[in-house]
């Protein structure tokens, strides 16, 4: 019997992994701050291929915050797909239907007041702010041809709530058609799986340089110069005051999975970015102690036992780690 996925229902967070859509990882496609609000602004990103596009309406630019619920959408629809492959469930729609609490709890957001009006301000902000994707292609007999789509980050929405009290009772979110396809039609090609801390990291820029960083490293290294990330951000403070920022997030150096290092480049500061597996591995270090480290740099134990417990994954040789 197929799970009933023509409208997809949140599923319990235990049960979904963090996906995100790979095309917008290494750009910014929301703002990083929650204020100015930067209404009926254009951004403009150059890509290998082409260009991208981000304009905000009306209601502000979405923030990185808001991102999240675009990030619960794609990791639904996601698991929903491995269920439909592994012929578990049909075809999922374009319709996503959690509740605030499932929101709350898959973002790891402490409940408070006021969710309703929060939640209807983040979604008008999202329907709002559009993306779009021109390419630049070779047609098969080798005829160059320009794609261009315009979509928002989502379609539309619907909540339902009591006047009085203001709890929800019921929200809709269609999924745009765009973000849609790149899972349904590329077998998971076009996302990543991020880890849940991810939505423990409180700075937006701390947010942009993980994103980015699974990205670009992915299970190793990669390095990209500050101008670039300025550029890459989207943000509208100068590059001295975005360095500046940057370096403080290099020198907190607490994001998930990642090292992060100022080194020097002919033409200016470089950021090197080193999944610690990686880096772990080609200094022969044992899980355990790499579990010590982190607690000695700061990281609760829970996160550094996570992060040792990923890295004995990955390097089955090693001494296995155990916690207790």
């Amino acid at each position: 019997m197929f799970l009933d996925t023509n409208v997809m229902d949140a599923l319990h967070p235990g049960d979904v992994s963090v996906r995100d859509i790979w095309i917008l990882m290494d750009i910014a496609p929301v703002r990083l701050s929650k204020s100015p609000p930067r209404v009926n602004e254009n951004i403009r990103y150059a890509v290998k291929d082409g260009h991208v596009e981000v304009r905000s309406g009306s209601f502000g630019m979405a923030t990185i915050w808001d991102y999240d619920i675009v990030i619960m959408a794609v990791s639904h629809l996601t698991h929903r797909m491995n269920l439909f492959n592994s012929g578990k469930a049909a075809f999922p729609n374009r319709i996503f239907r959690p509740s605030v609490a499932q929101i709350n709890k898959f973002c790891g957001r402490t409940k408070g007041g006021s969710q309703t009006e929060r939640l209807e301000e983040a979604l008008d902000r999202l329907h709002t702010t559009t993306i779009k994707v021109v390419r630049n292609r070779m047609d098969q007999p080798g005829i160059p041809i320009r794609q261009a789509q315009h979509e928002s980050l989502i379609s539309s929405y619907r909540t339902t709530s009591h006047p009085g009290s203001g709890k929800l009772i019921a929200a809709e979110i269609e999924i745009p058609r765009w973000l849609y396809e790149q899972v349904t039609r590329q077998d998971n090609a076009g996302v990543l799986q991020l880890q849940k801390e991810y939505f423990q990291i409180k700075s937006g820029i701390g947010r942009f340089l993980y994103r980015l960083a699974r990205r670009a490293a992915g299970n190793d290294h990669a390095a990209w110069s500050f101008k670039l990330l300025h550029e890459r951000s989207g943000s509208p403070s100068s590059l001295k005051k975005f360095s500046q920022n940057l370096r403080k997030a290099i020198l907190a150096n607490n994001l998930p999975e990642y090292d992060l290092q100022i080194i020097d480049g002919k033409d200016g500061e470089i950021l090197a970015m080193q999944h610690r597996s990686w880096r772990a591995s080609q200094e022969g270090t044992p899980p355990l102690e790499l579990c010590k480290q982190l607690i000695d740099r700061g990281f609760s134990e829970q996160q550094a036992i996570n992060e040792a417990r990923r890295y004995a994954k990955k390097r089955p040789k090693l001494l296995t780690f155990h916690s207790s």
